[in-house]
């Protein structure tokens, strides 16, 4: 019992540690969006679904609020004020 807490929290910590490693590059979408794909690949890895899931829909998010911000496409999630 006790190694299998161990285990669950290095995966957590590891978790953790990639996704502040994506705050990182806050700035430069690309780089996020790859070390987010890093964060999904080790949450699939160990069985993880709904957290994988949860990163890609923070990978969407950044996508369409950095093609918003290059003013591709509207952003429809921010309704403009009347």
């Amino acid at each position: 019992l006790q190694h299998s807490i161990q285990s669950e929290v290095k995966i957590e910590q590891k978790a953790y540690s990639l996704y502040q490693k994506s705050l990182c590059f806050i700035n430069s979408p690309d780089a996020r969006i790859t070390c987010l794909d890093e964060l999904a690949e080790f949450q699939k890895q160990n069985e993880f679904f709904e957290e994988e899931i949860q990163v890609y829909l923070l990978q969407s998010a950044i996508i369409v609020e950095y093609l918003s911000l290059l003013k591709k496409i509207k952003n429809p999630i921010i309704p403009k004020g009347k």
